[in-house]
């Protein structure tokens, strides 16, 4: 019964609706595809299955498009970060160059100074260690000297 309802409703719309209106229908169901509403779409699970199932010809290809203008975004985005990562690697390396060469001058320094200290507490015992007559006088250069020691 519900068989000879459809065949007969098939009937009554060939009948009202000449064959070539229904396959330009056709065709453009077949490239626009059906409209959805925005929140059958945005429905979790179920709008992008109905999606695929209604979406035309120019949607599916404009989806493709979409989808291969993000993987290339994010190959771009890929490369963008390798670059800055070896950017800053060479900054680093750069940084810790420098450092290692004023260290090795702070050191060349620092040797200097205290190779200068050991000669002037040499100087300075040998000023101690000499006998003093009476009469003798120290200056203000050689008092300073041992004051400080």
């Amino acid at each position: 019964m519900h068989d000879r309802a459809a065949r007969m409703t098939v009937r009554v719309l060939l009948a009202l609706i000449p064959l070539p209106v229904l396959v330009a229908i056709g065709l453009i169901v077949f490239y626009e595809g059906v409209p959805l509403p925005q929140w059958l779409r945005d429905t979790p699970f179920i709008g992008s299955k109905i999606e695929e199932l209604v979406d035309g010809r120019v949607d599916r290809v404009a989806r493709a498009a979409t989808e291969k203008l993000v993987d290339k975004a994010k190959v771009d985005k890929a490369e963008a970060e390798a670059e800055a990562a070896r950017i800053m690697l060479k900054s680093a390396q750069k940084r810790a160059d420098d450092l290692a060469e004023i260290n090795a001058k702070f050191d060349a320094d620092l040797i200097a100074a205290q190779t200068e200290l050991e000669l002037l507490n040499v100087e300075i015992d040998d000023v101690l260690s000499a006998t003093v007559d009476g009469a003798c006088t120290i200056d203000r250069s050689i008092f300073d000297r041992l004051r400080n020691k």
